[in-house]
């Protein structure tokens, strides 16, 4: 090769061009996808999800004899998405159905230097994504077309390295991929019971034997100047001496961070943004800051304290995190602060903004399209059901204990993100040589 080798090859190695392996490098058909059984099936790039297609939904077309041999699919093919989103994205054919593909992908025929396997894995590789990004990098739509595919740089071993490799590659990453499944399943597992544990609190049905027992605790006072939600527009029946209330009814302040854009400094006062609240914690490693001068302006309007509410309006809407340390700093509009009564717990509350009774009627109040915004007015009409403050703590002791242990099991969902990088490692090693 007269072009420069991205890296150095093992002896016995060396580099080529995509096209030098390819028997065929071929756009797909042109056609109409229907669900009507008048011809093949048609393969486009939204049938191919996570390395799967499920040919039972992929649809039909008509074609003619002559067409159909011409862009059969056949087994050991290569089929790459040639425009879009996702530009590169790739599948091997095993024994495909009776198949055309369709004109967004492009089919490589590999001849007999290459091993379709080998080949497919280095198209999952980094350096392969190198290439493909650098192609359609500065392009208002992304695409490659079948030249460009064909002057992609290869890194070419004997073709018994080349099956040793694959065989190595599908043994590993088939492990990874069943370590996903299971990290997936265990995070799917820790949302269910901590919905279910968070339904229970909030329904009354955690507390039930604590009430029973500690009825002399439960003060039927505290909400003498709450007003009760009407009866007809209670979302389920409450415990006795639990009501009904709206959040703008037990908040002593709802309102937003400002609405001008600030200019931004290198130090100074800490300001806030939705961005700093997506996981029911505020992010204070990932800040910015604005001068003093317009942090005084700022607080003239609202100031927030140790254990207001901060709720994302936009962006990562209703999530809720509580200010955990007495910090001054700033909110931005996407931003809404909660500062309940002293009726109301604040850690309560925070449970409470963070569970599905809350999140759905915050879903069904979004206004605006593109970016859906919560506004004010609309958050201070949610309805919350509300216990006496003694029961709220108990809630959220039983809470705590609970969803402690949770956490440490979601704590094992973190492993996906080092998978994900053992797979790249294992990759990078496969295609240098280095396995």
């Amino acid at each position: 090769m007269e072009e420069k080798e991205p890296y150095k090859l093992p002896e016995g190695w060396k580099w080529v061009k995509l096209g030098e392996v390819a028997e065929k490098v071929q756009y797909g058909y042109t056609e109409k996808a229907t669900n009507e059984k008048i011809g093949p099936k048609f393969l486009r790039i939204t049938d191919i999800q996570d390395n799967f297609v499920d040919w039972e939904n992929v649809p039909y077309c008509s074609i003619t004899e002559k067409e159909f041999e011409k862009f059969k699919l056949k087994n050991n093919d290569i089929v790459i998405a040639r425009t879009g989103a996702t530009t590169g994205k790739s599948f091997l054919l095993k024994n495909p159905d009776n198949a055309v593909f369709a004109s967004y992908l492009i089919r490589i025929t590999l001849n007999e230097l290459a091993e379709c396997n080998y080949s497919w894995f280095f198209m999952k590789s980094h350096y392969y994504w190198k290439q493909i990004t650098e192609q359609i990098q500065g392009i208002a739509q992304p695409g490659v077309n079948a030249t460009k595919l064909a002057q992609l740089l290869f890194p070419l071993p004997p073709l018994e390295e080349q099956q040793r490799i694959a065989n190595i590659l599908d043994n590993l990453t088939s492990k990874l991929a069943e370590a996903k499944e299971l990290i997936n399943d265990a995070r799917e597992t820790f949302e269910k019971r901590r919905m279910a544990i968070l339904h229970k609190a909030f329904t009354g049905t955690l507390t039930k034997h604590w009430r029973e027992e500690n009825k002399d605790l439960l003060n039927t006072d505290e909400f003498a100047n709450i007003e009760e939600v009407a009866e007809s527009e209670r979302p389920y029946e409450l415990p006795d001496r639990w009501k009904w209330a709206r959040l703008g009814s037990i908040c002593e302040k709802i309102t937003d961070g400002t609405h001008q854009t600030p200019t931004y400094t290198d130090n100074g006062v800490i300001f806030l943004s939705s961005k700093n609240v997506t996981s029911r914690k505020i992010d204070w490693d990932n800040i910015k800051y604005i001068p003093e001068e317009l942090h005084i302006e700022l607080s003239k309007r609202v100031a927030p304290r140790l254990n207001d509410i901060l709720l994302a309006k936009n962006g990562t809407t209703g999530v809720a995190a509580i200010v955990d340390r007495d910090l001054i700093f700033d909110i931005y509009v996407s931003l809404a602060l909660l500062r309940s009564k002293k009726m109301v717990y604040p850690f309560y509350l925070l449970n409470l903004i963070n569970s599905r009774i809350a999140k759905e009627q915050f879903n069904s109040r979004l206004k605006g399209i593109g970016v859906p915004n919560l506004h004010l007015k609309e958050i201070k009409e949610v309805k919350i059901p509300l216990p006496p403050l003694a029961e709220q703590k108990e809630i959220v002791k039983i809470l705590e204990n609970l969803l402690s242990k949770e956490e440490e099991a979601k704590a094992l969902t973190d492993l996906e993100e080092q998978i994900e990088l053992m797979e790249k490692s294992i990759l990078s090693k496969a295609f240098r040589g280095e396995l």
